[in-house]
């Protein structure tokens, strides 16, 4: 079988007239692991390797620590306890094996997995509608819980955000003639044609080859680029590595209930420290939880009510915390994006965190600062996640008065002015929760998310109302149709009802 498709002059731009299959065969769920392991074939030796890359940039999408070996390496110093391992039944000879990880393995007859927690991952193919105990999750998606396995079929090795980069330099593409074989379509038992069905007859398809290449050709006289956007939305949505994770993930909550945790938990600790070290809690009859708590709810809370638009006020500033040198530096050189333990934590990291924990739901985010060097860093610090960001420089009063109230905001983050001295961030708070309320800017569903409430250091300079740069705009919220949610270092809100 053969498809037909059109390269940009430096062959990037992969736009297909006929259906195209990349081979994915397994993915995890968001667990509770510290570190993903591809155990594979490395880049360009094996088919498979197309598949761990597409695994591998992934998870390193997600936030996780991603590492990717094969028996060549030498990995004696190297830690594996609690991570989650991918491997593939032709390389996984010496893969190391740890009763607190979690295996997804293809085509791995060895028994020595099976005292582990495992998932088997197979490719759809129609062969499976004979067995007796599958259950259809979605077409062609089907798993069978009594063998822990898990049938899918395969998707595109492009993240959502790159297609959307592609869709929008479309017109700019020069097309050139030229014709690849990408992948195989069959029938019968082992076929997969009947995967054509996804894209509701919009593909060009031809079991002749010779009449195939007519076929497309008479089809790229009509196809409009609108039509392209469409089927190109349609893999957006529904057939990247991330929607293979999300199977996968389901399916793990399934097996291994006391797996499932959260995309926050890698930086569980760093959120801890952040809002703890350095200050005096003894004040206080019980310890407030921390920064991790009220984020992960809060997010939680955005997936669930389907909310989209999040509005920052006071954006993530620093490229290090204040221990570093380079703390509030303009030079990027401090910016150390694989040492998490680097970052800025004290000021908690919103935006990073925010686009990382809903990237799969792919969130409106504007992030809102007047200084225009504190939104050039943050421009650095997420450029991953710079597809969910709006970056604004802006007042944050002028912003909101300026904000389109039939948009509504689904998440505020309030983390405008500085902790000292207070009063001035107090007050500009203050002022921000009156807008708020008199262009009733918070969906119905909408949360509003304050920070530093408790903050300890306000009481070294003789502030006693312990609600710190909230002091004024809580009461004011208070009395003003809005009720709290959740009452710790931070304080999160949300409309009477």
């Amino acid at each position: 079988m053969y498809y037909l498709t059109f390269f940009d002059p430096v062959n990037k731009m992969r736009l297909f007239c006929g259906f195209f299959l990349l081979a994915i065969f397994y993915s995890t769920s968001l667990g509770s692991f510290e570190k993903v392991i591809i155990w594979g074939h490395k880049l360009h030796s094996h088919t498979h390797s197309y598949v761990h890359k597409g695994f591998y940039d992934a998870f390193k999408y997600l936030g996780y620590p991603t590492y990717w070996f094969d028996q060549k390496d030498d990995v004696s110093l190297f830690d594996f306890s609690n991570a989650l391992f991918l491997t593939e039944g032709q390389i996984d000879q010496t893969i190391p094996l740890k009763k607190d990880s979690i295996y997804v393995t293809l085509n791995c007859n060895s028994e020595k997995h099976k005292e582990l927690k495992q998932i088997c991952l197979q490719v759809y193919t129609d062969s499976i509608l004979s067995l007796p105990d599958i259950t259809k999750v979605e077409p062609f998606i089907y798993f069978d819980l009594a063998d822990k396995t898990l049938f899918m079929p395969w998707a595109t090795n492009l993240l959502p955000f790159q297609i959307e980069a592609i869709q929008q330099d479309l017109p700019n593409i020069k097309k050139r003639k030229a014709a690849h074989w990408v992948g195989t379509i069959g029938e019968g038992l082992f076929g997969n044609r009947t995967e054509l069905d996804l894209f509701d007859g919009k593909i060009v398809y031809n079991p002749d080859p010779y009449q195939l290449f007519y076929d497309a050709q008479k089809r790229l006289e009509t196809i409009t680029l609108e039509e392209i956007h469409e089927l190109m939305n349609l893999v957006k949505t529904k057939h990247t590595y991330l929607n293979r994770i999300q199977t996968l993930c389901d399916f793990l909550k399934l097996l291994y209930p006391e797996t499932q945790v959260h995309q926050l938990d890698p930086y569980k600790k760093l959120l801890e420290w952040g809002t703890y070290e350095g200050q005096d809690w003894s004040s206080l009859p019980i310890l407030p939880k921390s920064r991790y708590d009220t984020f992960r709810f809060a997010f939680e809370h955005l997936k669930a009510t389907e909310g989209k638009v999040i509005v920052e006020l006071g954006t993530s500033r620093s490229f290090c915390h204040g221990g570093l040198v380079g703390c509030n530096s303009d030079d990027p050189i401090h910016w150390s994006p694989k040492e998490p333990k680097n970052w800025d934590w004290g000021a908690g990291f919103f935006t990073r965190m925010a686009a990382l924990a809903l990237a799969d739901v792919f969130p409106l985010i504007y992030t809102v600062d007047i200084s225009r060097a504190h939104i050039e860093r943050c421009k650095i610090m997420t450029k991953d996640f710079s597809h969910l960001i709006c970056y604004q420089i802006n007042d944050s009063v002028d912003f909101l008065r300026e904000y389109p109230i039939s948009q509504g905001i689904d998440l505020l983050y309030l983390d405008t002015g500085d902790i000292t001295p207070i009063e001035p961030s107090a007050l500009l708070q203050l002022e921000e929760a009156k807008i708020i309320v008199e262009r009733d800017l918070i969906s119905e569903k909408g949360f509003i998310l304050i920070d530093d409430v408790k903050n300890r250091t306000p009481r070294k300079f003789g502030d006693l109302s312990d609600l710190g740069k909230s002091k004024y705009s809580l009461p004011f919220l208070l009395s003003h149709g809005f009720e709290i949610v959740m009452n710790e270092y931070q304080v999160i809100l949300r409309k009477c009802h």
